[in-house]
């Protein structure tokens, strides 16, 4: 069976083309700033500063000594390193929290913007929950077994009174063997307007990432912005970062990773309407307080910063 991205042949492949058509594209254009996402991006960026006299914005979603520490501490401490190097010859550096932020050599953390992955456009219309049958859990995007996929599709198996509403990537052949043992095989992509208004029909938002990966510890992703905005309860896992937050806001729980009785305390405890609507309404408060807006007032001042605007 084809792996869903690719053998390790065709992503390199894949990388390289990536890599010859950036500098193709820089040479042609000759842009006055480039806004780059990742280490694989670096090599071009640093061509069209040094050869071009393009500033660089270095925009880091996930730290690299932490995203590759399961590929072992040589590649690990490898990835690590360049993101660094990389980023001190950047002009500005974009992170997505403060802790991201301190991981940084101390002068590209001076210069670095704390930008969450905040919506540009905010898209609620109301509290919107399920008054009658099971609960809708939103679990998509990135499908994988290392998002708690086991204990979630268990948990389905066990009782009617939730339904899991998967659409997206599957990850890889572990997590497609799950699905297809609980009879879930049949996931779907779906355009990101299509996956708002699913979103907006769930009653709960999972974000379960497994925490022993470090760089899920530190995950803010959209998918948890997209649930303040729309008001909907978040479940995430213990050692996350955001179940901090989820606490004191009071607009979700959070359970300690793969367990299937927690996550059934947590489930019964949302089963509640009443209780789904308060930690909605909660969850739309901290977006209003906190994130609304937040990614264009901090873009603003990024681009003044590097002389842009």
């Amino acid at each position: 069976m084809r792996r869903p991205f690719g053998t390790p042949r065709e992503r390199v492949t894949g990388l390289l083309a990536w890599q010859i058509f950036q500098i193709r594209a820089f040479l042609n254009e000759r842009p006055e700033l480039v806004q780059f996402c990742d280490v694989f991006s670096a090599v071009p960026a640093l061509l069209a500063k040094y050869m071009l006299g393009a500033r660089l914005v270095f925009d880091i979603r996930d730290n690299a000594k932490l995203a590759m520490r399961h590929k072992g501490r040589i590649i690990s401490e490898l990835f690590g390193a360049v993101e660094s190097l990389v980023a001190l010859a950047s002009d500005a550096v974009v992170v997505v929290n403060d802790p991201l932020r301190t991981m940084l050599p101390s002068a590209a953390a001076r210069a670095a913007f704390v930008v969450p992955n905040v919506p540009l456009t905010d898209q609620f219309d109301g509290l919107r929950f399920s008054e009658s049958g099971p609960l809708v859990i939103n679990l998509a995007g990135f499908v994988s077994f290392r998002r708690n996929l086991q204990t979630w599709c268990e948990l389905q198996a066990a009782s009617c009174r939730i339904g899991l509403d998967l659409y997206g990537d599957v990850a890889d052949e572990q997590t497609r063997a799950i699905l297809t043992r609980y009879s879930l095989g049949d996931i779907k992509r779906c355009s990101h307007v299509q996956a708002i208004e699913r979103m907006r029909q769930a009653d709960v938002v999972s974000l379960m990432y497994d925490p022993s990966i470090g760089i899920n510890r530190y995950a803010t992703p959209n998918k948890y912005f997209e649930a303040l905005m729309l008001g909907k309860p978040v479940i995430c896992a213990i050692d996350m970062r955001i179940a901090d937050e989820l606490a004191s806001a009071g607009c979700g729980l959070a359970v300690r990773y793969g367990d299937q009785a927690a996550l059934a305390a947590a489930i019964e405890r949302l089963s509640d309407l009443t209780e789904r609507r308060r930690m909605g309404a909660a969850a739309r408060k901290l977006f209003e307080d906190q994130y609304l807006g937040a990614a264009e007032r901090t873009m603003r001042r990024l681009y003044q910063a590097v002389g842009l605007l």
